[in-house]
């Protein structure tokens, strides 16, 4: 079946439709991961967005539902050169298009990605439909495109409608007596607890959770076989097992940041190659593990389990909740987790937090990033074509380290609006030097622009879940005594 994909511009691109056939519109973004393919269909940072893969081949290892990010595939449209017709992998259960198709998701393949990505980069994002419907008018279809604006409510779309909670875990390379040290479930070495999507090392003996709040154990020799249609649902997509606690859920421009500053009288981490090593459990010297609450503002499966993994225990909730009720769980600390869109619209979000600036430690990432210094004063803008895929070098100012990072945004903190406030920039991208990375003078909070835990991507960033879990240490031992 023939498709084409028009651009608000005018210009019009053909190709074969790929996946559903239809109509849909969005903001048209590219991405230059090779792989990953999976994680970014599923993440909800993409939800809105017609995501253009700038490799050729796309789809040559299949999907499978272990690797979801969430419940369902989040983008408004996929476009690629190649879809491969026969992947092959042991752990795929269907192709790239069977996988679009079932999810209602408009694709085309067939294009020449290489030079869509070019003209993102001359016009920015660009405003898109991809449409099997050739018998229309397509240049009035890239008319109506001008006067369409994206949906301002999409952190609404992707947060959790409830509260649930999640256990610690460990690595499988993590001793005993760190599980017993923390509280984390000890088991086989493979996969100490429930299976979190993006988790593809489990093999071998595992434990299987088949029920989302009422869990069934069932030990098993070998990788169960997979249903030929496997359901998506939020719980199905986040780890397995989880409990609701008590307490109810309310459902490339550059600009010139500020010369960092020294951080005066603390010791900077290595993130080197080897920072991006998991470490084992993090727990507060009275061997209780850090209870930290997830801001869902849209996140991602594969940065739960990266703090379940640290040995955290989890109660996420969604975006619009209270400060008053994220408190009444009395957690360690708040984590600020990634999402869709334009930061600004989150103004529920931006309350909340500014309230809790100084109740405990926070940590940020991605768009929660941006609401913490949106809370604190400063400013959001729109980059001209935005920063996304595994290969973004950051340099960590405090070490003058770099990293290579994954990243999914458009939206960027403005250096200069923080000149008069109390934070100070601790990371910087290294093609554009846009802000990356913020840190307050006083208060235990502190964000980045990327996501550290490689879902996908390099995992070098991983040393920032240590400075966390570290403020939230400190402030235990300061209420202890």
């Amino acid at each position: 079946m023939r498709a084409a994909l028009v651009l608000a511009t005018g210009r019009i691109f053909f190709g074969e439709a790929l996946g559903s056939s239809g109509e849909a519109w969005g903001e048209v973004v590219f991405n230059t991961g090779m792989t990953g393919y999976q994680e970014i269909l599923t993440d909800p940072s993409y939800a809105g967005q017609m995501v253009c893969m700038t490799y050729p081949l796309v789809g040559n290892y299949g999907i499978n539902a272990g690797d979801n990010q969430s419940e369902k595939i989040q983008v408004q449209g996929f476009i690629v050169k190649e879809a491969a017709l026969n992947p092959s992998h042991w752990q795929m259960e269907k192709n790239l298009s069977r996988t679009l198709a079932q999810a209602g998701v408009v694709g085309i393949k067939g294009l020449d990605t290489r030079f869509l990505t070019r003209l993102i980069r001359e016009h920015g994002t660009l405003k898109g439909a991809i449409t099997t419907d050739l018998e229309q008018s397509l240049p009035a279809l890239a008319e109506r495109l001008k006067g369409w604006e994206p949906p301002q409510d999409l952190v609404a779309r992707v947060s959790t409608g409830k509260v649930f909670s999640l256990p610690p875990l460990a690595p499988a390379n993590t001793p005993d007596v760190f599980l017993q040290k923390s509280g984390a479930s000890v088991g086989p070495a493979v996969a100490a607890g429930p299976e979190i999507p993006g988790d593809s090392r489990t093999s071998g003996q595992s434990t299987v959770f088949w029920e989302s709040t009422v869990s069934r154990e069932s030990t098993v020799s070998e990788k169960p076989t997979a249903p030929e249609e496997p359901t998506l649902s939020r719980e199905s997509a986040l780890p397995k097992g989880s409990e609701v606690p008590s307490g109810t859920g309310k459902p490339t421009d550059s600009k010139t940041p500020l010369e960092p500053e020294a951080v005066d009288g603390r010791t900077d981490p290595d993130p080197g190659l080897d920072s991006g090593t998991d470490s084992g459990t993090d727990t507060g010297t009275d061997g209780e593990p850090f209870h930290v609450v997830v801001m869902d503002f849209g996140i991602k499966g594969n940065i739960l389990r990266a703090m379940q993994e640290k040995g955290f225990r989890l109660t996420v909730v969604p975006y619009s909740t209270s400060a008053e009720e994220i408190l009444s769980f009395l957690p360690d600390g708040i984590f600020l987790s990634n999402g869709p869109g334009d930061p600004k619209v989150v103004t529920e979000g931006i309350a909340t937090i500014r309230k809790l600036c100084g109740q405990r430690p926070i940590f940020g990432i991605c768009l929660g990033h941006q609401l913490l210094a949106l809370a604190l004063g400063g400013d959001t803008y729109k980059l001209k074509f935005g920063h996304r895929g595994g290969n973004q070098p950051v340099q960590d100012l405090r070490s003058e380290k770099v990293t290579i990072t994954s990243q999914n945004h458009g939206y960027a903190v403005a250096g200069e609006s923080l000149k008069n406030m109390p934070l100070r920039v601790t990371h910087l991208n290294m093609n554009d030097q846009t802000v990356e990375g913020v840190r307050h003078r006083e208060l235990p909070l502190f964000s980045v622009q990327f996501h550290p835990e490689a879902g996908p991507g390099p995992s070098d960033s991983l040393y920032l879940f240590d400075e966390f879990a570290e403020l939230m240490q400190q402030r235990r031992a300061q209420h202890a005594s």
